[in-house]
């Protein structure tokens, strides 16, 4: 099924949502590494917010919006890799503005 930019731009707009949701379950850098599921569950909705940055690309010119784009392909890429491989504490090195 083809998305619609507004269908990929809501379905990003869920996964912030969810990935708030989930920090405000656990309040705590430490809560998010030890709570396995909730760790999960921002791993999952990071991982798709990459996967729909690239069929945004399909709808707009990523490269002309204030956005870092390209910053939040890369922490799909950073998270996906430290989480499946074990890479220790990788919670603590993200930092988001």
């Amino acid at each position: 099924m083809k998305r619609t930019c507004k269908q990929v731009l809501e379905h990003m707009i869920e996964h912030c949502k969810d990935i708030a949701d989930a920090v405000s379950r656990v309040k705590t850098v430490e809560g998010m590494d030890t709570d396995n599921l909730i760790r999960k569950a921002i791993v999952f909705s990071i991982l798709d917010l990459g996967e729909l940055t690239k069929l945004l690309e399909k709808h707009i010119n990523l490269s002309d919006c204030k956005i870092d784009w390209k910053g939040l392909k890369g922490m799909r890429e950073l998270v996906g890799v430290c989480h499946y491989n074990n890479f220790g504490n990788w919670v603590e090195n993200i930092h988001i503005p």
